[in-house]
């Protein structure tokens, strides 16, 4: 059964989630239609533009993503402490460089004078619209609606584009931040679309890895998605992400090592730190990345983190619950 959003996230547990958006019937998004003839990559490219921009405006950091052919993934971190520091002010300038806006909010960003009574209806507005900076839902309607329409618009075709709503996973702990980081930095490869983390287009890891100096493709090379940064690479207060980046490279190239290969490669000292960290074995942590979205369809996370939230939410029981046992039994 479908759930209501509204107990799929709640910033108040988590500030992580991992969405996915997948095209009606499966249809291409951005990869080569066999049936057609037709080559639609280039929309990949569209997304990348349009969350670069989406992420300027609204309070909402981009963790990872990856652009496949009919479908999306995507980790934010929902920064509401930002959004509420904002001034009025400036939330009035970060919603214009985006919105047309109101009329009122115009002459007041423009310098005008308001009345007491225009000001009282302006700081209405402005809440709402502060509430919205660091709105997932309407950081995704935004997504969705402009590439649906952009694509329809193309195909010269109405109607409907995406399966349905987007789909959110809620990330209650580290451990479940860097699988599910890991999950899709690690998507082309799994798909048998690119044979190494450089040639994984329009992911995150390759965009990091451009940062690193490595040679990469020129479609990401241009306009790079701002990525929040890495444990030891903070500016100002912003969020940090939980590892290192050297540290967090070496563990994703380890994982995708494993994906060419019978059994386990020697693990790095590096890389069994961080298994360590996330209190899992190898074996158990690859079986969990390959069939996530099934194992943990609405949240994710430890055992004891999974428990906590089913006694704070007044839950009986949770997905995952059962498998996260079984990884903290084997690690």
């Amino acid at each position: 059964m479908t759930q209501a959003r509204r107990t799929q996230v709640d910033l108040d547990y988590t500030p992580y989630y991992h969405c996915i958006a997948r095209c009606v019937r499966r249809a291409f998004l951005c990869g080569e239609d066999f049936y057609s003839g037709k080559s639609f990559s280039h929309r990949r490219q569209w997304i990348v533009d349009l969350i670069r921009k989406l992420s300027g405006v609204f309070c909402i950091d981009v963790c990872a993503y990856a652009i496949m052919s009919n479908h999306y993934h995507v980790i934010l971190h929902v920064d509401r402490c930002r959004a509420l520091k904002l001034t009025d002010k400036q939330v009035v300038a970060t919603w214009l460089s985006y919105y047309k806006g109101t009329a009122l909010a115009r002459r007041y960003y423009a310098g005008e004078r308001l009345s007491a009574e225009e000001s009282a209806k302006l700081h209405e507005t402005i809440q709402v619209w502060r509430s919205e900076l660091y709105n997932i839902s309407r950081f995704m309607q935004e997504l969705n609606q402009q590439i649906a329409r952009r694509a329809n618009k193309e195909d010269g075709c109405k109607g409907r584009f995406w399966e349905g709503r987007f789909k959110s996973q809620a990330l209650l702990d580290e451990t479940a931040l860097l699988t599910c980081m890991a999950y899709v930095d690690l998507n082309p490869i799994r798909a048998g679309m690119a044979a190494s983390l450089e040639e994984s287009d329009f992911t995150s890891i390759q965009a990091r890895l451009s940062r690193c100096g490595k040679q990469l493709s020129p479609d990401q090379a241009d306009k790079p998605i701002r990525l929040m940064p890495f444990l030891g690479q903070r500016r100002g207060e912003e969020q940090v992400l939980p590892v290192e980046e050297p540290d967090y490279l070496q563990w994703v190239e380890y994982l995708s090592q494993t994906e060419h290969q019978e059994g386990f490669p020697p693990v790095p000292v590096k890389v069994a730190a961080v298994f360590r960290r996330l209190d899992t074995q190898v074996e158990a942590f690859l079986a969990t990345m390959n069939d996530l979205e099934r194992l943990y369809p609405v949240r994710m996370g430890r055992y004891t983190t999974l428990l906590r939230y089913v006694e704070q939410a007044g839950l009986r029981w949770s997905h995952g619950l059962v498998h996260s046992r079984r990884v903290r039994q084997a690690a």
